[in-house]
């Protein structure tokens, strides 16, 4: 029951728009007075999808991945600007959200490689360390093996930032929890391994312990070139 004082249908008016949409009810001027009504949470027209958000999150931390880009790239005023360009709507992952997600394509990636090198009969491996612009050292251990039509399949298994000594201990020790703790990998199932020619690299892996060692043939042929041009040393008759 909606009363109305002193004869006057105004509030009634005002009423019959405002809780049952009914635009037809009110005068001009109050329909001018009155704020349009915010539109519901769930009105497509001003809020994405989830099935979209999930999309354009995923998309991210893909782009993230493949680019080694910070977690905050995607919080910065600018890409938040050129986002909201894209999509007004659309709202960024924090760098938190993003730091998870991408811990989550790991594992899965992680189990995904364990999966495969169970049902794989032979692995060769290769090995390698650099140093990146920022003077840090990295080493990495990437899988080799055929697929059913011969093709061969790389995967890396592991990219680790090298803090302790280069020495062919080390190197060693994190080659080996590579194969036998993390994956898993069986002793005849190890094909052999590759290396450049550096010592502790050569006495890391010389052991029969990943199969038989190879020197890369890449990394053979640029000694070459340097040492028998002399390039940027004097001539060593030792090499």
């Amino acid at each position: 029951v909606y009363v109305a004082n002193n004869g006057s249908a105004t509030n009634l008016r005002r009423h019959l728009f405002a809780k049952h949409d009914i635009t037809a009810a009110v005068y001009d001027s109050q329909l001018a007075q009155i704020k349009p009504k915010p539109a519901p949470k769930n009105d497509t027209t001003t809020t994405l999808s989830k099935t979209r958000t999930k999309e354009l999150d995923k998309a991210i931390v893909d782009c993230i991945i493949d680019d080694s880009l910070p977690f905050t790239t995607f919080m910065k005023s600018g890409m938040v600007n050129l986002l909201k360009t894209f999509d007004s709507r659309y709202e960024p992952p924090s760098r938190f959200t993003i730091a998870s997600r991408v811990g989550d394509a790991y594992h899965e990636y992680i189990d995904q490689v364990q999966s495969i090198l169970k049902r794989v009969p032979a692995v060769a491996f290769t090995a390698d360390i650099w140093k990146s612009g920022a003077r840090k050292y990295y080493i990495s251990l990437t899988a080799h093996m055929f697929d059913e039509e011969f093709t061969v399949v790389p995967l890396v298994l592991s990219l680790r930032q090298l803090t302790e000594r280069h020495l062919a201990v080390n190197i060693q020790s994190f080659l080996m929890f590579e194969l036998d703790e993390k994956f898993q990998i069986r002793p005849e199932q190890r094909a052999g391994i590759t290396t450049d020619c550096a010592s502790e690299m050569v006495a890391a892996t010389s052991h029969g312990l990943f199969g038989p060692r190879h020197a890369c043939i890449a990394h053979v042929w640029n000694n070459v070139v340097i040492n028998g041009l002399s390039l940027w040393s004097p001539p060593n008759v030792e090499k």
